[in-house]
């Protein structure tokens, strides 16, 4: 089970005018309306993922241990393993030298209901921003 954050929190990945509802995605999981895979992986492997490079070092150093043992949820978009959410929670699981983590992967066609555009695009864009969840 993880934490939801604000109702409106959302993830953003700008170079495919993506806007994932992370709190409505979360919600999902919790209530296991969406199909996902659970599993550990190294927690050093999730650094070659695609992360977060905007990190409140506060935050950090302020997470609970419980929110830390959380899961982190990713997934395959555009080409790339990307960190959907939870990336202050594995920089601290690095901070503290946890070995393993904890991992929900959502398929991209799963992830799809949960997404929109995040920009305005012309109709001919609609099929390539389509294609991410295939």
């Amino acid at each position: 089970m993880i934490d939801a954050g604000l109702n409106d929190e959302a993830f953003v990945i700008r170079e495919l005018n993506l806007q994932i509802s992370v709190c409505k995605l979360i919600k999902a999981i919790n209530k296991r309306i969406v199909k996902h895979s659970a599993y550990t992986l190294p927690t050093t492997e999730l650094f070659e993922y695609i992360v977060s490079d905007k990190i409140n070092n506060e935050a950090v150093a302020a997470m609970t241990l419980y929110r830390r043992n959380q899961p982190i949820i990713i997934a395959h978009l555009g080409g790339a393993k990307r960190v959907i959410d939870g990336n202050h929670r594995l920089y601290r699981r690095k901070k503290d030298n946890c070995i393993s983590t904890e991992v929900i992967e959502v398929s991209p066609i799963n992830l799809r209901v949960f997404s929109e555009p995040f920009m305005s695009m012309h109709r001919r864009d609609q099929n390539n921003w389509e294609s991410l969840f295939e």
